[in-house]
């Protein structure tokens, strides 16, 4: 196994922490189909740029190797800065270039990393979107394992392991990603077809990879009802979680999405009037939560245990003066770089990407700089370590006080608002919706 940068683990680690402030939720699973010490190509869906490759790399016990875009690697000392991250250039048609040509150096590399039981990520789709959905699979993936083999006299047993990554939003930070990695293919299935005739198992391999993929991601293909099941996805797990009574966790509540979107799909192909309908329903929903902003968790559960919301209520203003501590040494700072990457990042497909290395980096600076200043206005030293633990700490609290204390008083708030009018038309036809989707998913 090729061996590991000390520049690598040390990012992989920082990434890792990042991460666990960026996501409000995230859960990897399946790590036990990942072999530890084999050559494998970690092949996974694409949409958000190298967030992907980041979420996939700072979860493995093992280093891997990337493929990103040529252009970056124009300059010398960030190719060098690259190449200690272990990523490698890979060329596009874009480019202008012959790809083929241009990318032979690149292929015979991620051989040889393959042939020292090294680990590759790459994006089958070769591009990105910013969709639940799946695209046709590039053979680029089976051309490196088969090549790999080839330059081995094809002893090395080479792995494909699939990956399905799942952003509850492709932008936004502090909501939810859940990585999940499934058994791998073995290159060894396809050799005999391979050396008998080439082309033939190139196909074979990506034809067999799209079916195992798509399981570990919500995977709605392009049509006329996209938007609507991508919202009632959502929208209707709440109430199928409770009324099977079963525990809020990303994998459980990917599974009930992904039984969902299946369910909708069968819908509107046998029964595309009922699903017209659902989709006017659901067009008038999202126009009428406009102004309340109630989330389906609220909607589906009835109205909060009092104790529950009287213990929130006493919290907020205990907690207030850390609240304000959090917010001044944080949401500035964000605000400012938000602001400042949406007039310098003109591809939204980069934004969540250049985002949290953004946060990342700024923060990790911030923090030593902002307690060494306090220790040093203060005249003495262990203001500094305290400083240090207090800052982060107050972001956590605040973040808490937000999203859980503030977030749960306004949304009762507005939802007794509303069920105090029971013919309201929001509820209508939230209500029109679940007694659709309650006949159709048992």
């Amino acid at each position: 196994m090729p061996q590991t940068p000390l520049l690598y683990t040390v990012v992989k680690h920082w990434v890792r922490l990042g991460m666990s402030a960026y996501f409000k939720r995230y859960a990897i699973t399946g790590l036990q189909h990942v072999p530890a010490s084999d050559p494998i190509i970690l092949a996974a869906n694409h949409q958000n740029a190298f967030l992907d490759a980041l979420a996939i790399a700072a979860h493995l016990n093992r280093p891997v190797h990337f493929m990103t875009r040529a252009d970056v690697f124009a300059k010398p000392w960030v190719a060098q800065f690259f190449q200690n991250l272990n990523m490698l250039p890979i060329y596009r048609r874009r480019d202008g270039v012959d790809t083929i040509e241009m990318n032979k150096p690149i292929f015979e590399a991620t051989a040889r990393i393959l042939n020292q039981n090294g680990a590759v990520v790459i994006f089958p789709e070769a591009n990105q979107e910013r969709k639940h959905n799946l695209r046709p699979l590039h053979k680029g993936f089976a051309r490196m394992a088969f090549g790999a083999a080839e330059q081995n006299q094809f002893s090395a047993e080479v792995k494909i392991v699939p990956v399905g990554i799942n952003y509850s939003h492709h932008i936004k930070a502090r909501t939810s990603l859940l990585v999940q990695f499934a058994p791998p293919l073995s290159l060894v299935d396809y050799m005999p077809l391979y050396k008998e005739t080439p082309q033939k198992a190139l196909k074979k391999l990506t034809d067999d990879l799209a079916p195992r993929i798509t399981p570990l991601m919500i995977h709605i293909p392009n049509g006329h009802y996209h938007a609507t099941i991508d919202y009632l996805r959502t929208l209707y797990e709440p109430v199928l979680r409770l009324k099977h009574k079963q525990p809020d966790n990303l994998p459980q509540n990917y599974r009930r999405q992904q039984l969902i979107v299946e369910a909708l799909q069968k819908l509107a192909l046998h029964q595309p009037d009922i699903m017209e309908e659902l989709a006017h329903h659901t067009q008038a929903l999202k126009q009428q939560n406009k102004t309340h902003a109630l989330t389906p968790d609220t909607l589906a559960k009835p109205s909060a245990n009092i104790m529950k919301t009287a213990l929130y209520c006493i919290l907020i203003p205990v907690l207030l003066p850390l609240f304000v501590v959090g917010w001044l040494h944080h949401v500035p700072l964000m605000k400012l770089i938000c602001f400042t990457l949406h007039k310098k990042v003109k591809d939204l497909n980069f934004m969540a990407s250049v985002k949290f290395l953004a946060a990342l980096v700024v923060f990790t600076l911030f923090y030593p700089l902002v307690s060494l200043l306090a220790g040093w206005l203060s005249g003495v030293w262990w203001v500094v370590p305290a400083y240090l633990a207090l800052a982060p700490f107050s972001g956590k609290v605040a973040l808490f006080y937000q999203e859980t204390l503030w977030h749960h008083i306004q949304q009762q708030f507005t939802y007794r608002r509303l069920i105090a009018k029971p013919n309201t038309a929001l509820l209508k036809h939230y209500r029109h919706i679940c007694t659709l989707l309650h006949n159709l998913i048992p």
